[in-house]
């Protein structure tokens, strides 16, 4: 067969056992080429643990020679690995290309937020935004009652070629509820950074999370005496256990340094957080600790620092979280930070907030909605100025 003289892009699908360079070996590229993309892709990522069910695709220049290679990392980050016109090999990390339409979902809380939410088909990665979004004026796990209302726009993505991708982005939400209510709005402040922020144009990122694995059960709370099921004998519960699946991501409620990364006791596998002025955050029984959490390591809010485990005391999968002020005890789920203005032009929050208000009153629930109409109340320059560069499907 002639070689091609155009470019051809193979894509391949990943089976269990298969790696880079025996996949490369199987479409004809020989040993030193293989050396050399190989080399390249490690300047950015480590190629030899591939994940089953991802792509790897490949193109051939004219010639049949390998010209390119990308693989997705995540489901929002790719591998991009390109001979330039000299013949050297570059690597970089991308954004994966996808198609976002704007999703309104409206709801009533019959039983608990999360159940509410799930039935009215919030996907768990949006339920659990909102819980960090709002949670700092309100308590889902107190102040929710039945009656209660909640209201979401956010970013639905897919592939280019319409595989689904997860949720992007709140641009808006917000919860009515009889003794408390709380909203928050994506804006972009000065510099052009996107953030959110209240319902008085309060930064809410720099608040800590309130909780560190995604919103879920509570199976013990904060006591200063607590029936212990392994000792058999009363004793403090200074923190909260809170019950999620074995191999949960367990996430850094704010920004700070590693202090201690490793087996602790009976806390099992065990990490603090000194996040400064004498406050330092706990997570205990993990499974593993993530390789970059080490100690002294910066990590950042939101940062996954390791998994939800069963080591150490503990009677099944969950995570033990604790907080500290100055080595003394808190209720990690009464804390609130007092939120800090964020450098935005208040004359356009109050335009953006109206216009994403006005969205939020018109999604016609109580069930998700896929707008027949322009997506977003914004027109298309402000669209791309306010939420960034998006391909939207009507």
């Amino acid at each position: 067969m002639a070689p091609p003289t155009t470019t051809v892009s193979v894509d391949h699908l990943i089976t269990r056992g298969e790696s880079f360079t025996g996949i490369l070996r199987h479409y004809g590229v020989g040993v030193s080429d293989i050396v050399a993309w190989e080399r390249a892709a490690h300047q950015k990522a480590n190629v030899q643990r591939l994940r089953t069910g991802r792509h790897l695709t490949l193109e051939f220049g004219p010639g049949g020679s390998l010209s390119g290679v990308r693989y997705d990392l995540d489901d929002r980050q790719r591998l991009v690995v390109e001979r330039g016109a000299g013949g050297q090999l570059s690597a970089r990390q991308a954004d994966i290309p996808a198609r976002i339409r704007i999703t309104g979902v409206r709801g009533t809380i019959v039983n608990t937020f999360y159940q509410s939410a799930k039935e009215a088909r919030l996907p768990d990665a949006i339920i659990s935004r909102m819980v960090d979004l709002l949670s700092g004026e309100i308590d889902f796990d107190s102040d929710v009652q039945t009656g209660d209302r909640f209201r979401v726009l956010y970013e639905e993505r897919t592939r280019l070629d319409g595989r689904p991708l997860p949720p992007g982005r709140i641009l808006a939400a917000d919860f009515v509820g009889r003794t408390r209510s709380a909203a928050a709005f994506l804006f972009h402040d000065d510099r052009g950074a996107p953030v959110h922020v209240d319902a008085r144009g309060c930064s809410i990122e720099r608040r800590p999370l309130r909780y560190p694995v995604e919103f879920t059960r509570i199976s013990s709370a904060f006591s200063p005496s607590r029936f212990h099921p392994i000792l058999n004998r009363q004793r403090p519960h200074l923190g909260v256990d809170l019950v999620a699946p074995a191999g949960t991501p367990v996430r850094a409620i704010a920004p700070g340094t590693v202090v201690w990364a490793g087996w602790k006791g009976e806390l099992g596998l065990h990490v603090e957080i000194d996040h400064g002025d004498g406050l330092v955050s706990a997570y205990s029984h993990l499974r593993r600790i993530d390789r970059a959490a080490h100690s002294g390591a910066a990590v950042r809010q939101g940062r996954v620092i390791g998994w939800v485990g069963q080591t150490g005391l503990a009677t099944g999968p969950h995570l033990h979280y604790a907080l500290f002020d100055r080595g003394r005890y808190l209720n990690p789920l009464t804390v609130h930070a007092a939120p800090r203005s964020a450098p935005v032009d208040a004359y356009e929050f109050r335009a953006i907030r109206a216009a994403l208000m006005q969205r939020l009153r018109t999604i016609p629930g109580p069930y998700r909605v896929v707008p027949s109409t322009a997506p977003v109340v914004l027109s298309a320059l402000a669209q791309a100025r306010q939420f960034g560069p998006v391909i939207l499907t009507l």
